[in-house]
């Protein structure tokens, strides 16, 4: 019989190996286990994951790969419901790669983990060792790292020159080994290990990686002028013979280039069973797993978290750190299937809405912490390892010599440059039209600072990068080539360059909008690298999912939807003198379609308009939310803005609705329409405008929440509660803010009221006195039109008072039947700021008190 049920095992193992998050839903033993493994199979009556055909492993798990895929779980609802609330996403994450997956590899020896995972630690202590007598041969510690499979080794001179490294610590060529992806690190310390005779890896899990911007843990040469290598050197020493201090961990962070969390990470590849990492991943783990404040500020600190984590659990310091990169990962897996789960469990919530209230009530705040931050959240983890360039700047075809030849020596650079742009050219933004090539040679000076190379030999693409600064012809003789060049960031350098489908474009021309845009996008994206749109200052963010605009009286269609305007691109014309062009250009409603399309899986409006409506309705209701985030939306003519296409916000007639309609714009004459997944957000100050006295169009097709002036979130938000201590007696902030704005709803309307985050850091008197008279009293003045006698209604007397007239005024003669009631006109102002005191702040209160009382 080649069947085995594994259920018993596997409950076993999970008692062993399962993080310790997981205990509160999987419980202590084997048979609570066994309990919630029976639990989880109940929701698939017809299948049964734990009786294991030997001979058909491979089957199993690409069925469970698809079972418990996000695609299939949709199909699932009770079990996305029992996932979610009882198990808090535990179900899903048991039977995936981390869990059941990685059991079923180790128990059949299927392609997955082989060998010890934490191999590596024992490398890396010999390793340590080995290091100890070779700070006087630094340089050949260089040419190890390189024959390992390490690049990029250059310094800078005090001139900017770049120079070759010629000297390094033991942090830093750990950095060097660890600056690449899990396979990469792997072989090159593996390369190393056989080259000086230590013990061979096979794993690696558990080592943080190094950022490849960051590898370093001293300075540029040039800035090298504090001894920064034998300090680093003298550290090193004394973590080997542990005797590190607080003098000596606080004098390696002064060194420019490192911080606590890079210092804890190369103390942990230095000596991983000894010190622990304290990084992005494992912060939040030690926090919520362990109930431990993973922030210090010395040795001493550091060292009272390691005891901390010894004391509440047994298990190595390099298995807890592949544990928090699990856990991790995990909560980005749940907090994504969670906005899913909503999604397809229907959980709706308006795709128009406008945030109303008073000034100073925390619209723009709740715009922010409700909105942006949860698609920050949702993306930012959702979209981790992608890269985004920027699809408004060019694109430009380098070739790497002919059959490549020079890419060996570009790749290991920092400058990139053509090899026909010979340095004897001189300044190529002036070179003679009649010289061979002129055409790619003058190209070159076309360069500007955010523009790509991307470095292609016949259909090989080799790498992409980005242009750190604009042509200019002395600093294009700073590296050591032959030709000229322009400093770049490495975007990412292919280990098996993707083959594009069209192999012809001219050399060093632009690739945006030639015959191999389309491939060199789709490529890309394989790789995940994909275009973001940023178009005009009014978007703010540019990572797809969000953009914030503000409203204003000249904001236009043209602006918003798509308009005619001045070309300003350059072009490939190698002509000095242009005529000015015109061009129709998307504004920033149809650049958010764009990006809510993108989400859904689309490459852009186009690509989602060309697809089958059934196919939107499917894509679209599961997307991933963009939110256009519209502020004073209430200060543009809103009619004019939208246009036509007012009627496409409603719900039904999106995109992926029951009615969705497709309309022709104006100008480019192209299809339209607003994508499901995209949310209009506004906030309108009720103090300049009513919600009634909005445009009945915009009104019909938003829903209104009204954000109101809030004493108890004063106090929530609030230092010391709502408390101003003051030398005599405090000042109850939330009292003040009541009685004003009851006052001002008497006088004039709710729509008048003071908002509370004008005294949320109001910490002093002098806080409170600045307030008033920078915020509170001008707004007061603008709502009474300078009537001081309401606003002495509102403030009371300490705040206003007569002006007594030491003679009477005398008027011009003239007739006037009024003449003689403005002379018994009272006059008032405000009184000086400098005589208000507590006492004058209890007084627009206390009136309250007395009343009642």
């Amino acid at each position: 019989m080649d069947k085995i049920n594994v259920k018993h095992e596997f409950a076993e193992w999970l008692l062993e190996n399962a993080p310790i998050s997981y205990h509160q839903y999987l419980g202590s033993s084997i048979n609570s286990i066994l309990e919630r493994l029976d639990e989880i199979s109940s929701y698939f009556p017809d299948q049964n994951f734990f009786v294991v055909k030997t001979s058909q492993v491979d089957l199993l798990i690409k069925e469970l790969l698809i079972t418990f895929g996000k695609k299939e779980r949709t199909k699932n609802p009770d079990f996305i419901e029992y996932d979610k609330l009882k198990g808090n996403g535990r179900p899903k994450a048991i039977m995936g790669k981390n869990n059941y997956l990685k059991f079923l590899h180790e128990k059949f020896n299927k392609g997955g983990i082989k060998g010890d995972p934490y191999s590596w630690v024992r490398t890396h202590k010999e390793l340590s060792e080995y290091l100890l007598d070779k700070e006087k041969d630094q340089l050949e510690l260089i040419e190890i790292l390189k024959s390992a499979g390490s690049t990029l080794f250059n310094d800078q001179d005090p001139k900017d020159n770049i120079i070759p490294l010629e000297e390094i610590d033991p942090f830093t060529f750990y950095c060097y080994i660890n600056k690449y992806g899990p396979e990469t690190r792997l072989k090159i310390l593996q390369n190393i290990a056989k080259k000086l005779g230590l013990f061979v890896p096979s794993g690696e899990s558990g080592l943080p990686s190094t950022n490849p911007q960051r590898v370093w843990v001293f300075p540029y040469r040039y800035l090298r002028k504090n001894d920064e290598i034998n300090r680093l050197w003298k550290f090193f020493y004394a973590v080997m013979n542990n005797s590190l201090n607080d003098e000596l961990f606080h004098d390696t962070l002064k060194i420019r280039g490192i911080a606590n969390t890079k210092l804890t990470e190369v103390l942990f590849y230095v000596d991983p069973e000894n010190f622990f990492p304290i990084n992005g991943p494992t912060k939040p783990y030690l926090n919520d797993v362990f109930n431990i404040d993973p922030n210090f500020n010395s040795f001493s600190d550091y060292k009272g978290i390691l005891s901390q984590l010894k004391s509440k659990s047994n298990k190595p310091y390099y298995q807890l750190s592949h544990e928090a990169w699990q856990w991790n990962n995990n909560t980005v897996e749940e907090q994504a299937d969670q906005y899913q789960t909503e999604s397809t469990m229907k959980e709706t919530k308006s795709l128009n809405t406008i945030l109303f209230g008073p000034p100073g009530t925390g619209k723009t705040y709740k715009l922010i912490s409700e909105y942006i931050d949860k698609a920050e959240t949702i993306l930012a983890n959702a979209d981790d390892s992608k890269i985004f360039v920027n699809d408004k700047s060019i694109f430009w075809h380098l070739a790497p010599g002919q059959s490549a030849y020079l890419w060996d020596q570009l790749k290991t650079q920092d400058y990139l440059g053509y090899e026909w742009c010979d340095k004897s050219l001189g300044d190529l933004s002036k070179i003679d039209k009649d010289i061979d090539h002129f055409d790619m040679k003058f190209r070159f000076s076309k360069v500007r600072k955010g523009d790509y190379f991307c470095i292609l030999s016949g259909k090989n693409l080799y790498a992409i990068a980005e242009a750190l600064h604009d042509y200019d012809h002395n600093q294009a003789l700073n590296a050591d080539f032959p030709f000229q060049t322009i400093e770049v960031r490495w975007i990412k350098q292919f280990e098996t360059p993707p083959l594009l489908n069209v192999s012809s474009t001219q050399s060093f021309s632009r690739l945006n909008g030639s015959k191999r845009w389309e491939s060199l996008i789709d490529k890309l994206e394989k790789e995940d690298i994909y275009l973001s749109s940023k178009r005009g200052s009014t978007l703010k963010k540019s990572d797809n999912n969000y953009a914030l605009v503000s409203f204003h009286q000249s904001f236009s269609y043209e602006d918003f939807i798509e308009g005619i305007k001045p070309d300003l691109n350059q072009s490939d014309d190698d002509s000095e003198s242009k005529v000015l062009s015109y061009a129709i250009q998307d504004g920033l409603f149809k650049t958010a379609c764009d990006n809510a399309a993108f989400l859904a899986g689309y490459k852009n409006l186009n690509d989602c308009l060309s697809d089958t409506k059934e196919n939107r309705q499917q894509k679209l209701s599961k997307a991933k939310p963009y939110y256009l985030l519209i502020d004073e939306i209430n200060r543009g003519n809103i009619s004019a803005i939208f246009g036509e296409l007012i009627t496409l916000l409603e719900d039904d007639k999106r995109l992926g609705g029951k009615h969705e309609l497709i309309l022709d714009l104006p100008y480019s004459k192209n299809s339209f329409g607003v994508p499901l997944n995209l949310h209009l957000i506004g906030t309108m100050n009720t103090a300049d405008r009513s919600v009634e006295a909005l445009d009945t169009a915009l009104r019909r097709r938003f829903s209104f929440a009204e954000v109101i002036p809030d004493s108890n979130a004063l106090i929530d938000a609030h230092p010391n509660k709502g408390i101003v201590l003051s030398n005599s007696s405090g000042i109850n902030l939330a009292e003040l803010l009541d009685s004003i704005n009851n006052r001002i709803e008497l006088l004039i309307d709710k729509d008048h009221k003071i908002g509370h985050s004008y005294f949320i850091n109001v910490l002093n008197i002098e806080d409170l006195i600045k307030t008033f008279k920078d915020k509170v009293i001008p707004l007061l003045e603008e709502y009474f039109y300078g009537d001081f006698g309401k606003i002495g209604l509102v403030l009371g007397e300490a705040f206003i008072e007569e002006v007594k007239q030491e003679s009477k005024t005398v008027f011009a003669k003239f007739g006037h039947d009024d003449k003689e009631l403005f002379l018994d006109k009272k006059i008032y102002r405000f009184t000086e700021s400098s005589s208000w005191t507590s006492e004058s702040f209890h007084s627009i209160y206390n009136n309250n008190k007395k009343l009642n009382e």
